[in-house]
């Protein structure tokens, strides 16, 4: 093949074998050849006790371990997948798709080596832990430059290969208008493309492709679903894509009303700056960012985590200094977790709506601070010099 050739994945034979106690996975379906940085990908069927919840980790869990071709080994978590329909008899959204087949067993894997990797695999939930599919896929050539990181001048970003990334493009947050999702983002990353853009930055916001939105701890399956379907798509017209996990109206107003966290709608916090702080609230929160991983961490074209769409737009956080405070912690928090847990080192970040440093509104400097923070990310509104205020902030975040 090629490197322009499509990944070979089929039903299996020999290479996802059964367990050791007894358990088939014949019937498991995998990519048996996979371009280098491109996506290994392996399903089986989800077959648990009902009452147990598949997001949640100390509920069920199946955990591969993957070995490189020099005998280096990697554990990656696998996920709880439901293939949907595109066909929704109007818009698909989020809140609802038409589901095919039933709910697989996933896991994907970005292999950054040319050569045989093998894999072994464990699965565990209240009966106990039996060996999963374990076989072998090759790796091949590819031109693909990698993941995209910080230069080690701190003023760049580069792919693995040593090339620069200079991301061009605009915020592409959500779908719109008598469009929807499904045709709007392949429209819309072909015409970027055609104009040399290679980014574009989505929101998982609830009317879109949000997750953690009725139950804490249970995610929409939907939205998940369209995460993939537009990073796929984004792939395919050389779009690296930032995405934003949160944005500031679900801490306030009418969106802290409906939000799972809020105890009047069964969560673990009394008011919105209990989310900073509350401990059951942030294992919640660290849940999440585990089924984000093991979905789309092995994504190339994911160019970085985002925690906050605008966090001083909150109305608790902008102009109170002890809750800034309890902000920076929580992103030092959870940007040092999200560090530890992604397998490939997508870079984290997060963003402000102002860049004033000093007085109010609150610029964010402690958080930009955090070596959590792999670069800083600030919404210029009105500016009619965009060229001598970027040089002014550049200036305040030294």
């Amino acid at each position: 093949d090629d490197d322009t050739g499509d990944d070979d994945t089929g039903d299996d034979d020999d290479s996802a074998g059964s367990s050791s106690l007894g358990t088939s996975y014949t019937d498991a379906l995998m990519t048996h050849r996979v371009h280098q940085y491109g996506k290994f990908e392996l399903q089986f069927p989800y077959d648990h006790d009902s009452s147990l919840n598949p997001y949640d980790s100390d509920d069920v869990q199946l955990t591969f371990t993957f070995e490189d071709p020099d005998g280096l080994t990697q554990d990656i978590d696998g996920f709880y997948f439901q293939d949907h329909d595109t066909n929704c008899g109007g818009l698909c959204e989020s809140g609802y798709m038409p589901t095919v087949g039933d709910p697989q067993w996933m896991v994907r894997y970005a292999p950054h080596k040319v050569g045989t990797y093998t894999f072994t695999s464990t699965l565990t939930d209240n009966v106990g832990t039996v060996a999963g599919p374990s076989g072998s896929f090759e790796s091949i050539p590819s031109e693909d430059p990698g993941f995209v990181r910080i230069a080690a001048d701190k003023r760049h970003f580069v792919f693995d290969d040593g090339s620069d990334y200079f991301p061009v493009g605009m915020n592409t947050a959500w779908g719109s208008g008598s469009e929807g999702i499904i045709d709007m983002y392949p429209r819309m990353f072909g015409e970027m493309k055609a104009e040399q853009m290679n980014y574009g930055r989505l929101w998982m916001v609830e009317w879109s492709f949000g997750l953690e939105l009725d139950t804490l701890g249970e995610y929409r399956s939907p939205g998940a679903w369209l995460v993939d379907y537009v990073l796929d798509w984004a792939e395919q017209n050389g779009i690296y894509l930032m995405l934003a996990l949160d944005t500031y109206s679900h801490l306030e107003g009418g969106g802290w009303s409906v939000n799972p966290y809020n105890s009047a709608r069964g969560g673990p916090c009394a008011s919105p700056t209990d989310f900073w702080t509350d401990t059951t609230a942030k294992d919640y929160y660290k849940q999440r960012l585990r089924y984000l991983v093991s979905r789309w961490g092995h994504a190339t074209h994911l160019l970085s985590w985002q925690f906050f769409n605008e966090v001083d737009m909150i109305d608790t956080v902008g102009y109170d200094t002890a809750v800034q405070a309890d902000v920076t912690d929580w992103h030092e928090e959870m940007g040092d977790h999200l560090h530890a847990i992604d397998p490939n080192s997508h870079l984290v970040t997060t963003s402000f709506a102002w860049a004033t440093v000093g007085a109010p509104p609150w610029g964010g400097p402690e958080v930009w601070a955090l070596d959590a923070m792999d670069y800083s990310m600030t919404h210029l509104y009105g500016v009619a010099d965009f060229a001598s205020q970027m040089a002014t902030y550049s200036d305040q975040q030294k």
